[in-house]
């Protein structure tokens, strides 16, 4: 179940769209209609856990939606990148936030509610993706390029995949001397060991992933390429982050 703050000082607006909302989608339900931006900004700071999505109109009593964006930005509010939907009539404002990293999309409220369910639901799957284990994630991507499972090498590149999605000073530039390194060391292997098998596993899924998919999963994949380890450490990195 996906929770949605709503926040507009038009209640009357409000109270039609939540009923809109939930003829049209099971699997949301409303947590809070908070009509000023002060108890709005309160709720989300000490209430954040219970909140997945948050519904913001931008000119509010007392603390406007600019500012509530501006605070959880200041306050690096993680949790609510791309996690709101403007939704007010105030072309100028939509203006100042339009390129935020915390904003969804905005929708002018002139559209009307046919919309804003459009952009929840859409939302709503972005964050149903989000709650998956990341070993999960990274379990799925290899399961769809046909890596087997059987191969030493398809377990060292989930854990190459884990230890870069999980520390932030690990990179693929040189996958040998960062990440193979404590792989290797996780293992009591040499590090050409953990290459090796490695490059078998990816060989082995040229050969038994379809090209169709292959063309589909790579940017600028061509019938000729052979795809190696660190494309697909890349190409994965991008994908389980979405």
């Amino acid at each position: 179940m996906i929770n949605i703050l709503l926040i507009d000082d038009n209640l009357h607006y409000s109270k039609n769209l939540i009923n809109y909302i939930s003829k049209q989608c099971d699997e949301i339900r409303l947590y809070k209609i908070l009509t000023n931006g002060k108890d709005a900004l309160n709720t989300i700071e000490n209430e954040s856990e219970k909140i997945d999505i948050i519904l913001l109109d931008l000119k509010l009593p007392s603390i406007t939606g600019i500012n509530i964006i501006n605070k959880l930005e200041e306050d690096n509010f993680t949790k609510f990148y791309d996690s709101i939907i403007v939704i007010s009539g105030e072309s100028t404002m939509i203006r100042e936030i339009m390129d935020n990293k915390y904003i969804h999309t905005y929708i002018n409220k002139l559209e009307g509610f046919e919309k804003i369910v459009k952009e929840i639901n859409l939302l709503c799957k972005i964050k149903e993706k989000q709650k998956i284990p990341i070993e999960k994630k990274i379990d799925l991507e290899l399961e769809h390029l046909h890596y087997n499972n059987k191969l030493i090498g398809t377990k060292y590149i989930r854990e190459a995949l884990l230890l870069i999605a999980s520390n932030e000073s690990l990179h693929t530039k040189d996958l040998k001397n960062n990440v193979y390194k404590i792989i290797a060391k996780k293992y009591s292997k040499n590090v050409n060991n953990i290459k090796c098998n490695i490059n078998n596993a990816t060989e082995m899924m040229n050969c038994d992933c379809k090209k169709e998919v292959l063309m589909q999963y790579f940017r600028n994949y061509d019938y000729s390429m052979v795809v190696t380890p660190k494309q697909v450490i890349d190409e994965i990195l991008i994908k389980i982050a979405k």
